[in-house]
């Protein structure tokens, strides 16, 4: 009999857990997550410390305990490593991001067999999970998560001729004050000691350079013991998606993730790049068929601080590889329960081999999640004075807020996408200087009478400029789908969602919340930045046509 259990993990030091076993350069990478042989060896480490871990229960321990890679977990989200069969297309989320769009669709290659979307481009985030029944039309989406990480600084210093010489060199490190999720199974003749152990908050240090200021965390449980691994599932929120029979009588295709990185063997001992049809045989009794498989491989990692030696590098099916295999007698919810509660492969103790069957994945994907890219400057700058002062800082960084205005120009309307119609920003060959001119002019005179404080006053030329053809007509000009006009009218006022939303997008980066952060009213500052815009994409387009006549 097993117990599970769920620990949450949180990084009071920055974390350096190594990745990809070497330090030949002078920037070392850092996992994204805590394997599970690093929480393994801090909690042999806490039962050693407590005296748990003796003579007596120390083999129940090294061969009854499993530690699963804790992944992140973030606002009452466990987030999990992203499939490598999802996929999209770069330019078209380009431009649903650039129009302000909250989702878009994802392509499934195991379904269409044969990717006939043409989406070949993996989502750019690390971690994913589902959410249920967003926006309006209450659609279920895929949210993305990437770790926040760091890189610092180091110097070393040695007089002895034997040792390293001075060197400087950087360390890459999961920033601190990170949560993660990782489940425990174990021996219930191990329950006592687990009590000890985890009834209270402990700190435990993780991954190396424990000596320089990284690895200092707290671990405590979130629940347990449990006796099933559907309960830790429904605890983390993963989710399977429905089968037509669960008796086990008919025809069935199933579809295994791997949430960890895995070492499968044949037969003969040798390394392969999916779980052997024989090993599925000797777990469920019917034998498959491998019909199709998204791979991707990696390296074993870790190192041994009692040989002070790294472990020998195995070949591993990544974490994320998608395997589809048929049966032609389906599997019962009891021998799927087997595949998913069970650490298939070598190295289980370590948590290699931690699968999911048949998981849910949504059609769509959020575009909106960048919280950690965002600097949350109204959290950072409470005080008066000192946000008084940054905005005067602000008002030093007109170059840096230009070349960002130009950067976007080129973004929305360089070769991004095939034709006009498809892209954010529109100025039409049709257009002559003297109209791009007038229209300069037309924002311009908005933009100034909004730098000095003054209400705006529609003058006799902006009126003509007003009747113009051009202006109403967004094959010649246009923002998001917006022709000038009714650019002109958001700028006055008026309220429009395609262009508020995609001044939303752009002014949550970095750069666009640092560059309009002086302007207190949010709406006002949306309507800025499209001023600017306009303003920046009509210059730079009237000076590059004046230079090529």
């Amino acid at each position: 009999m097993y117990c599970y259990r769920i620990v949450e993990i949180t990084n009071l030091e920055p974390l350096k857990i190594g990745a990809r076993g070497a330090q030949s350069t002078y920037a070392e990478p850092t996992a994204e997550y805590i394997p599970g042989s690093t929480l393994r060896g801090a909690l042999i480490s806490q039962l050693i410390h407590l005296g748990l871990f003796d003579d007596n229960t120390k083999s129940g321990f090294l061969l009854g305990m499993e530690c699963y890679n804790a992944y992140p977990y973030s606002d009452g989200v466990f987030y999990l490593p992203r499939p490598f069969h999802l996929r999209v297309d770069k330019h078209e989320w380009r431009k649903a991001r650039a129009h302000g769009k909250k989702m878009m669709p994802l392509s499934n290659l195991w379904q269409e067999k044969g990717n006939t979307s043409g989406a070949k481009n993996q989502p750019e985030y690390s971690f994913i999970a589902v959410e249920h029944e967003l926006g309006e039309e209450k659609r279920d989406a895929l949210r993305g998560k990437n770790v926040i990480k760091e890189y610092r600084l180091h110097h070393s210093t040695c007089k002895s001729q034997v040792q390293e010489p001075e060197n400087l060199f950087r360390y890459e490190a999961i920033s601190a004050g990170q949560k993660f999720w990782g489940i425990l199974k174990y021996n219930k003749e191990l329950e006592p000691q687990f009590n000890a152990l985890l009834g209270e908050k402990r700190i435990i240090y993780l991954g190396g350079s424990k000596g320089s200021g990284y690895g200092k965390s707290e671990i405590k449980t979130v629940d347990g013991p449990l006796g099933e691994y559907d309960e830790i599932k429904q605890l983390l929120g993963i989710k399977s998606s429905p089968k037509n029979s669960d008796e086990g009588n008919s025809e069935m295709e199933i579809v295994i993730t791997c949430l960890s990185d895995c070492l499968f063997r044949n037969e003969w001992g040798q390394p392969i790049n999916h779980l052997s049809e024989q090993y599925l045989y000797g777990l469920t009794g019917k034998y498959p068929t491998l019909e199709r498989q998204f791979v991707q491989t990696g390296k074993t990692e870790g190192y041994n601080t009692t040989w002070q030696a790294r472990y020998p590098k195995e070949t591993t099916v990544k974490a994320g590889s998608v395997l589809i295999y048929s049966f032609a007698e389906g599997l019962t919810s009891e021998e799927i329960q087997r595949l998913e509660g069970t650490l298939l492969g070598s190295r289980n103790q370590d948590g290699y081999g931690w699968l999911g069957v048949d998981l849910y994945y949504p059609e769509y994907m959020l575009l909106d999640d960048r919280k950690e890219n965002s600097i949350h400057l109204e959290e950072l700058l409470q005080e008066k004075p000192v946000s008084e002062t940054f905005k005067i800082l602000i008002g030093g960084l007109k170059d840096a807020k230009e070349r960002w205005l130009k950067m976007l120009f080129g973004q929305l309307s360089g070769n991004f996408y095939d034709d006009n119609k498809n892209k954010a920003l529109i100025i039409s060959l049709k257009l002559n200087n003297s109209q791009l001119k007038n229209m300069e002019d037309l924002i311009d005179d908005w933009v100034k009478s909004k730098e000095k404080g003054n209400p705006y006053r529609l003058e006799d030329k902006s009126k003509t400029i007003l009747e113009r053809h051009y202006i109403n007509d967004k094959t010649l000009f246009s923002l998001n789908d917006c022709d000038l006009n009714r650019i002109w009218n958001y700028l006055k006022g008026n309220s429009n969602d395609e262009l508020r939303g995609f001044a939303n997008i752009t002014l949550s980066t970095q750069r666009g919340s640092l560059f309009y952060y002086d302007i207190d009213d949010k709406e006002q500052a949306a309507r800025k930045f499209i001023a600017d815009l306009v303003k920046t994409g009509l210059y730079i387009e009237r000076m590059g046509r004046g230079r090529n006549e």
